[in-house]
């Protein structure tokens, strides 16, 4: 997701950044070579953790910030 943030991603006011591009679960998952159900509960995971925002039209906001720190 960082890299697709860098990639696709135009920063908003608030420092999160929100992807340009919709991305559904399973093209998340065929991209990383994963299953749907793991991005699924990864996403879900970042949800909780309010790292990550998906729109019901699967437009994904994230924090960068809060994600580069999750994964030290």
């Amino acid at each position: 997701m960082l890299r697709l943030a860098k990639m696709h991603g135009e920063e908003l006011e608030s420092g999160w950044v929100q992807l340009n591009t919709q991305f559904t679960n399973r093209e998340l998952a065929n991209m990383i070579g994963s299953s749907r159900e793991t991005v699924n509960r990864t996403i879900a995971k970042l949800r909780k953790k309010d790292i990550v925002e998906v729109s019901e039209d699967h437009f994904i906001t994230l924090d960068v910030e809060g994600l580069e720190n999750e994964l030290l």
